[in-house]
């Protein structure tokens, strides 16, 4: 067990060392701030205009907003850590030492997590300026809404990783991570639209239909990650603690479960480049 911690900061701290030297990491916490920064300007605006004095929690809507560019950052990282290191060939060397599929899985997973960590401690301090010159205080609620990120994160990542887990090639990782974020995210944005159905507007047809998609949305919805991202906005803006430790721990073992299929998966497709 000792040898494989060992492997684990080994490859954590060559990763690290990898990511805060490099751009990726700086040019997704710029997005993020210009994102954030875009949606507080929108968000003041609509205030303004209409003549509200008080605002509870202003300063989330846009955190939110970088959450989501921050865990996408996570994803396309993981996605291709994998994919990456067997089209060079390094990650078959790594197994000829003291490396195991387990340690590479979890070495790569932390990674993420620190990665996105550097990236909302870049996000907060912007916050802190933000709040600063615009005299706007912070909630509780923001801290809140960054805990759970990094929960969100985890699923993020652990999805990513058994994406990077079945390719052995970059490009081949990206296009199966833009399809089936895709596909989730158009399944997400169709189970907003049947919500907004009335069904005495459907024909007979129509709510047979619907009901089927539901169902299916339904089970898929527990295999995505972008549900428990839009569940846990949900549960921080409607300041549900209930809501939202459900759905931390159901985060939670969201990532628990994909880490362990990813190891699995690994193992069946093995580190060589193919």
């Amino acid at each position: 067990m000792s040898y494989r911690w060992v492997a684990i900061r080994s490859i954590i701290k060559r990763e690290a060392r990898s990511s805060f030297f490099g751009l990726g990491l700086y040019i997704a916490s710029t997005i993020a701030c210009f994102v954030s920064a875009f949606i507080f300007n929108s968000y003041i605006n609509t205030v303004e205009g209409n003549n509200i004095m008080v605002m509870a929690s202003p300063l989330n809507t846009p955190l939110f907003y970088a959450v989501i560019v921050a865990t996408l950052y996570t994803a396309i990282s993981s996605s291709t850590a994998l994919s990456r290191e067997k089209d060079k060939g390094t990650l078959e060397v790594l197994f000829y030492g003291p490396v195991d599929h387990l340690s590479v899985i979890l070495a790569k997973f932390f990674e993420d997590i620190i990665s996105f960590l550097i990236i909302m401690v870049l996000v907060t301090i912007y916050f802190v300026y933000t709040a600063i010159v615009t005299n706007l205080g912070f909630s509780i609620s923001y801290l809140y809404a960054v805990v759970l990120s990094i929960f969100i994160a985890g699923c993020m990542s652990s999805f990513g990783l058994w994406l990077s887990s079945l390719t052995a090639r970059i490009r081949t990782s990206v296009l199966l991570l833009i399809v089936i974020m895709g596909g989730l995210l158009g399944l997400q944005f169709l189970q907003n639209y049947i919500l907004t159905l009335k069904p005495e507007d459907l024909s007979l047809s129509m709510v047979y239909v619907m009901g089927i998609v539901s169902n299916v949305l339904r089970i898929i919805r527990w295999a995505s990650p972008f549900s428990y991202l839009m569940n846990g906005i949900n549960a921080v803006a409607l300041g549900s603690t209930s809501m939202y430790l459900e759905n931390m721990l159901g985060a939670l073992a969201y990532t628990v479960i994909m880490l362990i299929i990813s190891v699995y998966t690994l193992k069946w497709k093995g580190v060589r480049k193919l």
